[in-house]
């Protein structure tokens, strides 16, 4: 398995980004393969508090500037997920991740997802 190989998604409340690792879990995914960051507690997993209390290794494929726009949406509350896994798992995870998500009643969407850093 590689770290490369990433999904980062960002939620606008803990309960869209737990009703998502919901969906990980019950596809079979291993969620020690899945970090959470932000500032409110989900019940499937521990949160960090941000970027840098997480192993470097998982961050290393985001670029720098990216990096710093998901720093400053943990600022602004959000909540980021970011899965690690080979190539084919990351592309199913992708698919969940993104099917189904409500948009907000001005339209907005309530989640966001970064892919990348295929090995």
């Amino acid at each position: 398995m590689s770290a490369h190989n990433s999904l980062v998604a960002t939620y606008a409340t803990p309960r869209l980004a737990d009703a998502d690792i919901h969906k990980l879990q019950r596809a079979g995914f291993d969620l020690n393969h899945l970090s959470a960051i932000g500032r409110q507690h989900l019940e499937s997993l521990p949160v960090a508090a941000g970027f840098d209390a997480l192993d470097s290794a998982l961050c290393e494929c985001i670029p720098a500037d990216v990096l710093r726009d998901y720093a400053a949406e943990t600022d602004a509350g959000r909540t980021i997920l970011i899965a690690h896994g080979d190539a084919d798992e990351i592309d199913r995870l992708r698919h969940i991740v993104a099917g189904g998500q409500p948009e907000n009643w001005d339209r907005s969407a309530d989640y966001a997802v970064f892919y990348g850093c295929g090995d």
